[in-house]
């Protein structure tokens, strides 16, 4: 489907064109789908023909949350938009840092006695076959074998090691000491360990890991939004929160002391002041700030950088889907 964005001027966006064709479009779909099969659907679930509509309506209806989406939308509200529609492209750094991901989530699968350092070995080799990245994950890899227990300062434990890898979900989070509900949230938390009957969660990091990435600049929404999703889910406090760096051969500790946690909370808050109200209007701010990493985002800056393009649609195409 072929619909347009207007840009009013260098730093705003109207995106009201986009939302009335893709309402229109949903309400077409709906209509063809209920009829087919005598139903009254309001929506268009996971397996339809033309979820990925529904998924913007969604991400844009103020009953979703996530801390990458709070952070790329406070970082620039309309780059946030037109990005639901762009294609990344891959490259060489997340490629590595799925493969590393990858490898862990084999590792802790095995069978407690079987996690040894050639199985997982044997893993990098397996996953890595005809990678052009093989030795760079293997680094990785061996770093992390290097790394210390966060709690003992020694050798790493794998063998005894009680933990979930690649947890996933979605739930709308009440948190009683602030008085803070967030709508659905989803989420994939890397690992968490269950150590002496206490809970910790651990978030792999590959690539350039510094004490930037321990403030809300960096991972530290990300991680107190876990904390409060774990506890939530577990009915239990989570005792510490650690970035897995293996390229540092470090645990580094996120403090997410409940100072900070209000402090996230205060966030939340004008986000969704700042959201409810953009989404009323439909106008959208631009900075320049964020990920233009594919070609189709760098030439989306270019236009609203350009400062004798005024009032221009700037075309978005929404792929819909195979039709079944």
């Amino acid at each position: 489907m072929e619909t347009f964005i207007a840009k009013i001027d260098n730093t705003t966006i109207d995106a009201s064109p986009l939302f009335v064709d893709l309402e229109d479009a949903k309400g077409e779909l709906l209509k063809k789908f209920n009829r087919e099969h005598k139903t009254h659907f309001s929506y268009l679930d996971e397996s339809a023909y033309g979820y990925n509509i529904q998924a913007v309506l969604n991400r844009f209806s103020g009953n979703y949350f996530s801390a990458s989406f709070l952070k790329s939308y406070q970082t620039n509200p309309a780059g946030a938009l037109y990005s639901m529609f762009v294609e990344e492209e891959p490259n060489s750094a997340a490629q590595i840092g799925t493969t590393v991901h990858s490898i862990l989530e084999e590792f802790y699968k095995l069978p407690k006695n079987e996690r040894e350092k050639d199985k997982l070995l044997d893993l990098v080799t397996k996953l890595t076959k005809d990678s052009q990245n093989e030795e760079k994950i293997n680094q990785y890899i061996q770093g992390y074998l290097d790394t210390p227990d966060y709690l003992t300062g020694q050798e790493f434990d794998h063998k005894n090691l009680e933990c979930l890898c690649e947890y996933k979900g979605r739930s709308k989070i009440y948190i009683p000491k602030l008085d803070l509900s967030l709508p659905m949230c989803s989420f994939v938390i890397d690992r968490i360990d269950f150590r002496d009957n206490d809970i910790y969660i651990i978030d792999y990091k590959t690539g350039k890991v510094n004490s930037d990435n321990l403030t809300f600049e960096g991972n530290l929404s990300q991680m107190i939004l876990y904390k409060w999703l774990i506890e939530q889910k577990f009915k239990q406090e989570v005792r510490d929160v650690y970035l897995c760096a293996p390229g540092n051969q470090a645990y580094m500790k996120v403090e997410c002391s409940l100072e900070n946690q209000k402090i996230l909370a205060e966030n939340i808050n004008k986000f969704f002041t700042k959201f409810k109200s953009d989404n009323q209007t439909r106008v959208y701010t631009y900075t320049d700030e964020g990920y233009f990493t594919s070609p189709q985002m760098t030439e989306f800056r270019e236009i609203m950088n350009d400062n004798s393009v005024r009032f221009a649609k700037i075309p978005v195409k929404v792929y819909i889907g195979e039709e079944k």
